[in-house]
């Protein structure tokens, strides 16, 4: 299906950022962390940082780590920030799914 391809395409973007040893930060609203790195090498696993947003996307029993709510630029920059450390190099931000969060932003 045309989802699935699209989501193989965005895992190929990920694996070779990886390869560029570039940070890689997952904001994961439609599908878990889990069911995002089916497929992925281990390598490329470990080295993802994920933001869930999917346990509690909507924050209704405020479980999830990251909500729509706090789907900010300022609050994604502190986000990976506060993963990088003092480190200040490149690195990859993936949205999954972006036609997810603009639905539900106001």
């Amino acid at each position: 299906s045309f989802e699935c391809e699209g989501r193989s395409l965005l895992k190929s973007f990920v694996a070779s950022a990886v390869l560029r040893e570039e940070p890689v930060h997952v904001f994961n609203f439609e599908i878990s962390e889990t069911e995002f790195s089916n497929g992925l090498d281990d390598g490329v696993r470990l080295r993802l940082h994920f933001h869930d947003g999917f346990s509690d996307p909507l924050n209704w029993d405020q479980t999830g780590t990251f909500n729509v709510d706090g789907f900010t630029a300022p609050e994604l920059l502190r986000r990976i920030g506060a993963a990088q450390g003092a480190t200040l190099q490149p690195c990859t931000v993936v949205l999954d799914s972006l036609s997810w969060i603009l639905q539900r932003t106001r």
